[in-house]
């Protein structure tokens, strides 16, 4: 595993959507991304990364990530034997992750180590991963914990005391989000635990920002079955929408109109996508690159969220044609089709100003 720490020149919010955007990008046969981290007070972002030839993965680093981010610099960290824990399944509610970074002496480095995998945790602390890191530090490990003085005690007492630790620093994580493909990270977990999963644990996996809450996959499956109800429930109100527009191009060819020949692509793209958000399986594993291979003005501004990107498409179909039979047609021709149009939207409009009926939410 490496570790790339990428410093962006402006607004580390702004680089972290642009990483996730971009992050098919930054991937390749032989250099997966398994999640995206940001820590508290520092002025980077961490991408980790699954590596399998460390000279292909420099081509990422040298020719991708600096001509896509143009960060102001990048420092790459190695993670030497990494392991896993499964999780306690009586493990306490609201966890936060912390970062545990430990100086070691090197003659007593792998009994530290040891020391790490192999301690009692409680239920209020324990770790997810650990592995040496031969840099800044010697070992780094990833835990979960209620809070940040729940932590700090707990590394007092069982880390800063042992023979050989020099240092120890705990640094709580803002944001985390797994981009791994879900079957590749199971794998990739389950190969590296440092035991098997017995009664009193389970596995587990963290998906976009669960690490701040304490969610596990099982919890959060259910969040993201009902995001993906609701985004289902969009574009089906979408489709209506689309209708509209489509018959306002029909009804301005009638006129006599050559209408913008933008729109048809944008028109086609859009019905496309329309089908993909009622059909897709999981809405929530679509790249943005995938989103963006279907023609129409938005491609690029809307990541991996299908139903925004609809949204824009019939948004700027609709400015468009409005303003065409305006100029051509008149004042009092385009207040009617506007009037159409907006009566299309209405139904999106509603629910997302009142929200969504008990029926969906439960």
């Amino acid at each position: 595993m490496i570790i790339l720490r990428v410093f962006p020149k402006g607004d580390v919010r702004e680089a972290w959507d642009n990483i996730a955007q971009n992050m098919k990008t930054f991937s390749s046969e032989n250099s997966t991304p398994l999640y995206l981290s940001q820590q508290e007070e520092k002025n980077f972002l961490s991408i980790i990364y699954d590596v399998k030839d460390v000279d292909l993965f420099c081509d990422i680093l040298v020719k991708k990530i600096s001509s896509v981010l143009q960060p102001e610099k990048t420092r790459t960290v190695t993670l030497l034997k990494p392991v896993f824990f499964p999780a306690p399944k009586d493990r306490s509610a609201n966890l936060e992750r912390y970062q545990v970074a430990v100086r070691v002496t090197s003659d007593e480095l792998e009994n530290v180590f040891s020391h790490i995998l192999h301690l009692n945790y409680p239920r209020d602390v324990f770790p997810t991963y650990a592995a040496y890191s031969f840099g800044e530090d010697d070992i780094l490990t990833s835990m979960l914990s209620t809070s940040r003085d729940t932590i700090k005690k707990f590394v007092r007492e069982n880390l800063e005391l042992q023979k050989g630790v020099a240092r120890v620093e705990v640094a709580r994580i803002n944001m985390s989000k797994r981009v791994a493909p879900t079957e590749m990270w199971k794998k990739y977990r389950e190969s590296k635990y440092v035991f098997k999963p017995a009664a009193e644990h389970e596995e587990y996996d963290f998906l976009e920002h669960a690490a701040l809450s304490g969610a596990f996959v099982q919890e959060l499956e259910g969040a993201e079955l009902l995001t993906q109800q609701k985004a289902k429930h969009q574009c089906s109100l979408l489709e209506k929408t689309w209708d509209a527009m489509n018959e306002v191009v029909a009804d301005l060819t009638n006129h006599g109109l050559k209408v913008d020949p933008e729109i048809y692509p944008s028109l086609r793209s859009t019905k496309t996508l329309i089908t993909v958000c009622q059909t897709h399986p999981r809405i929530s594993e679509l790249m943005p690159d995938e989103i963006d291979s279907y023609l129409g003005f938005c491609r690029g501004c809307c990541g991996q969220d299908v139903v925004t990107r609809v949204k824009c498409e019939l948004r700027n179909i609709e400015d468009r044609l409005i303003v065409q039979a305006m100029n051509e047609l008149g004042n009092e021709y385009a207040l009617k089709l506007q009037q159409k149009t907006a009566k299309a939207w209405e139904p999106l409009n509603r629910i997302l100003q009142v929200g969504y009926p008990e029926a969906l939410t439960t």
